[in-house]
């Protein structure tokens, strides 16, 4: 109980500096016309500042500043008591790199290579502070894994769930709607295992999209404030996600396969990812090459409106945490993974006989999108 009033300040802390810091980002972007571009692939038609999220990491990181030194005054002076402290600036650390990448890239639009950069670097600052996968527990019949083989599939792991999360933004809500459920799951986490810097980075996450979730959904561009995320906010929290991930896999003494409710709460965009990235390759394309071939973008082919696409999509999600979560318990992890993937090649499938029942211009977009991107 000690603890819920600190993570119910760093929530509203968290919330309060990002709606303050999205009212000026929102004035600046308007007042400068620093807009998102209008193109072929995005959905929107009106200018739109891509700036929202250069509010979340000053927001987390102060919120959860302010909880740090404002514990004893809240009754909860043992909080932090123990908490790793090399580990804790670490992940700071790779998180503020991610921030600085993400603006750089919204204002200035960076090579690729350079953002792959410093989503390597991000990465490897958080394996070195010791945040990774040591243990597959039973998947597919490993366990422990030799050190050089945790370091690698960690790495992997949050370079793709990075772009897992950045490249699932593509309609109003959806990136900050999901980043909100999941940090809400990992916080479920984190309270059982009793990790009070995770929570507090978690609730902070919560607390800072929600602000921006109301005025990229039901902001207008007429009034000046609407706004998205943009790269910035996207990977950023994308490396956070990647952080609450392994360090769910991390635990222990849990009285369920940790591993798996890590994959559970990431599993649609990071499915939806793999599916997209091969569609591309499949179609002589790079896999980087962006088109209009995500989930949502089916969901709006199939005429769903954003808020239905937005909700179908985060239900989904929910109920493939649900589904993931029963069949560890019912069939073992190996299987568990065998059957979600079959039960996502079949909702894939599902969705695109329905595309096709309606006669959608999904696929001839798709093969039209035949150039190569560098």
């Amino acid at each position: 109980m000690q603890v819920f009033g600190v993570v119910l300040f760093t929530a509203i802390v968290g919330g309060l500096l990002s709606l303050a810091l999205l009212w000026v980002i929102l004035y600046l972007a308007y007042k400068y016309k620093v807009f998102d571009p209008i193109g072929e692939r995005h959905v929107h038609t009106v200018d739109v500042p891509r700036l929202g999220g250069l509010a979340f990491v000053p927001a987390i990181l102060m919120s959860f500043g302010l909880a740090v030194v404002c514990a004893p005054l809240l009754g909860a002076g043992s909080a932090f008591e123990g908490v790793d402290a090399r580990t804790t600036w670490l992940v700071v650390a790779a998180l503020v790199l991610m921030y600085i990448q993400g603006a750089a890239d919204d204002l200035k639009n960076l090579d690729y290579k350079l953002k792959f950069l410093c989503q390597f670097l991000s990465a490897g600052i958080l394996v070195y502070a010791g945040v990774r996968v040591d243990d597959f527990m039973g998947l597919f019949g490993f366990d422990a894994l030799p050190l050089w083989a945790s370091i690698v599939f960690s790495f992997s792991v949050v370079v793709f769930i990075i772009n897992a999360l950045n490249l699932i933004d593509g309609i109003d809500g959806l990136s900050s709607g999901l980043i909100a459920v999941f940090s809400c799951l990992f916080g479920g986490l984190f309270i059982v295992s009793r990790d009070v810097v995770s929570l507090c980075l978690a609730v902070g996450a919560v607390g800072v999209v929600v602000p921006f979730y109301i005025f990229n959904v039901f902001g207008s561009s007429a009034r000046r404030t609407k706004i998205f995320m943009g790269d910035c906010g996207s990977q950023s929290l994308g490396l956070l996600m990647a952080y609450f991930a392994l360090r769910g896999w991390s635990y222990d003494t849990m009285p369920y396969n940790p591993l798996v409710y890590g994959f559970a709460i990431l599993l649609v965009p990071s499915f939806d990812v793999v599916r997209v990235m091969a569609g591309r390759i499949l179609r002589g394309n790079h896999p980087f090459h962006a088109d209009k071939t995500h989930i949502h973008h089916k969901f709006l082919a199939l005429g769903f409106s954003h808020r239905a696409a937005r909700g179908a999509i985060i239900a989904m999600a929910l109920c493939f945490y649900f589904l993931t979560i029963w069949l560890d318990r019912a069939v073992g992890v190996t299987w568990m993974v065998v059957v979600d993937v079959a039960v996502w090649c079949g909702l894939q499938s599902l969705l695109n006989f329905w595309l096709r029942q309606k006669g959608s211009t999904y696929f001839v977009e798709a093969r039209k999108s035949n150039r190569k991107t560098t």
